[in-house]
């Protein structure tokens, strides 16, 4: 192996090259960049890393493809215990390298830096000449390692007593205690947790028990993966550690608690929200990653057409009446509500917003935070904003009726509401105001218009596969039926890029009504959302159905994914 790795070495393409062959770099670039780091004595991968124009996974592609190694995303890989009992821990933690397989007498192990002489002679030592090499980034050989058997059983006893530790703070919620000495492995491994998350992009994590280990899963462009896993002994440092952060009782473990707190990543503050809940096997928590480095407020990156936008423009021009972003949870209304803020916001409007929570804040923009707990419910915050003399208002959900009510007389007199409601499409969205109570007349007076949306996730542009119509094998069931309306061209695949998931990324898909005349005398006569929706179909109106097949045939998605978020 010593052998071949330095044929490797002696033969490799520079890695400015490969970035560029990979499409992650231009040209022009690269004598840039490289100059930059020569200068300042930085190596180029780690830089471009550090400034975001390329991340972990991708730099690892990149070494792999540059000293003609594999490739290995630790995620998808259940660690051998016969693998990991080879090589001492200490070395694992202090040479960043990762054991994961035997095959045949071949040790298959992970590195994050092909380079590193002092990590392959390690390898040689203990196991000699019969091992191969596998490239991935360093934090998931840092997880890896955080989260394998060898490191449970390495710990347990510190694990132990730290939970004990732990518990005699319990009620103490001064986060400055959490960093003393006996508690820094822990720290590390939550640290880690989070750093995973926010590189996948993830929008939660989910920490579940199980009944012998503490299950990780990641929600990934809508999606729950599982990342890893811990052991039982592992748990209560782990979820104590999370609660004290986020400002909870530790010592409370049978009712529900939320909490926030700000976590840095790469000099950024990405915002935490914490929420337990006891279960039959321990408590379950999930925190929601707001980073604003992925929040995107303008109507082109949400995924609206130019005709939807500009029909939306001229709906928002409206001083008065009220306008509705409708879907289930998680699916980007409150961008969508945000990026409408953004759009209108300027110095010649008070606007007031009423949210639980304030998930992105904004300049010239008064922002409210709701506080159930000391009275402050959308309800009673909405009578003291309209004496605030607000232009625009924005709820962060209308789902009762004292709200709803406010809402509809606000946009009567003279506001511009904005506000988001659960429901399927854009036609029952007024049917569920009436079923909450508003007088369906109020309804057809004050709405001007419904955006409904879903999120779709989007292909890998890197790794989608074409698809050949022409050849029936070469399509699913599904497909086969629609490809006699409309053109599929691709379909996923999976790359490192993509987690071997196929989609990168999500974007929206829209269906938006704006209430003719026709529309407004039905909904003052109270008719149901079965006759509105037969009603828009007559007008031929674009559903998000429509949306969704069209993004297909510009192969920006999958007929899967519209049917998994439309039906």
């Amino acid at each position: 192996m010593a052998t071949e790795l330095t044929h490797s070495i002696n033969s490799r393409p520079l890695l400015g090259e490969v970035f560029v062959s990979l499409g992650l770099l231009e040209k022009g670039e690269v004598s840039r960049f490289l100059q930059f780091c020569q200068l300042n004595n930085i190596r180029l991968g780690e830089y471009l890393v550090q400034i975001g124009k390329v991340s972990e996974m991708e730099l690892a592609q990149a070494l792999a493809q540059q000293y003609n190694l594999p490739f290995i995303n630790l995620r998808s890989v259940q660690a051998s215990e016969e693998a990991l009992a080879l090589i001492p821990f200490k070395l694992l933690e202090s040479h960043s390298i990762f054991p994961f397989s035997i095959e045949a007498g071949l040790l298959k192990v992970a590195v994050f830096d092909p380079l590193n002489v002092f990590s392959v002679q390690k390898i040689n030592k203990y196991f000699g000449e019969k091992f191969q090499l596998y490239v991935t980034s360093k934090s998931q050989i840092r997880s890896a390692i955080e989260s394998s058997s060898v490191s449970h059983k390495v710990k347990a006893k510190t694990v132990r007593l730290k939970g004990e530790s732990l518990k005699v703070l319990g009620g103490v919620k001064d986060n400055s205690v959490i960093s003393l000495g006996q508690t820094k492995s822990v720290e590390r491994l939550v640290n880690n947790i989070f750093e995973d998350a926010i590189s996948h992009l993830a929008s939660d994590i989910h920490l579940e028990p199980q009944e012998d280990v503490l299950l990780l899963r990641e929600r990934v462009d809508g999606v729950l993966e599982k990342s890893s896993s811990f052991s039982s002994e592992q748990q209560a440092a782990i979820v104590s550690r999370i609660k004290l952060l986020a400002g909870l009782d530790i010592s409370e473990k049978r009712s529900p608690q939320n909490g926030r707190f700000y976590y840095t990543y790469k000099e950024r503050r990405v915002d935490m929200r914490v929420s337990t809940l006891p279960t039959i096997r321990g408590e379950k928590v999930v925190i929601r990653i707001l980073d604003k480095l992925n929040i995107k407020l303008n109507f082109v990156d949400l995924g609206l057409d130019l005709n939807r936008i500009e029909e939306l423009k001229k709906t928002l021009k409206h001083t008065s009446g009220l306008f509705l972003v409708s879907g289930p949870t998680g699916s980007g209304k409150t961008t969508s509500m945000y990026s409408m803020l953004n759009h209108l916001n300027s110095a010649e409007k008070n606007i007031v917003t009423v949210e639980d929570p304030v998930e992105y804040e904004f300049q010239m923009i008064n922002q409210v935070q709701v506080n159930n707990k000391s009275g402050f419910s959308f309800a009673t915050l909405l009578k003291d904003i309209l004496r605030q003399d607000p232009d625009i208002i924005m709820i962060g959900e209308i789902r009762d009726l004292e709200t709803a009510r406010i809402a509809v007389q606000a946009a009567l007199t003279g506001h511009l509401v904005i506000s988001t409601i659960h429901t399927n499409n854009a036609a029952t969205a007024a049917s569920r105001l009436v079923d909450l109570g508003v007088e369906p007349f109020l309804v057809a007076s004050s709405l001007v218009g419904v955006l409904s949306q879903r999120l779709v996730r989007k292909l890998c542009t890197h790794c989608r596969t074409e698809i050949n119509v022409n050849k029936t094998s070469n399509l699913s069931a599904l497909e086969y039926q629609f490809s006699k309306y409309i053109d599929i061209p691709y379909r996923a695949n999976g790359c490192a890029r993509c987690f071997n998931t196929g989609f990168s990324g999500r974007e929206g898909i829209y269906e938006m009504m704006i209430p003719d005349g026709e529309i407004r005398r039905s909904m003052s006569e109270g008719v149901s959302s079965f006759d509105l929706i037969e009603m828009l179909n007559d007008k031929n109106f674009y559903t998000m159905k429509d949306d969704g097949l069209d993004r297909v045939k510009q192969g920006l998605t999958t007929i899967d994914e519209v049917i998994r978020v439309t039906f």
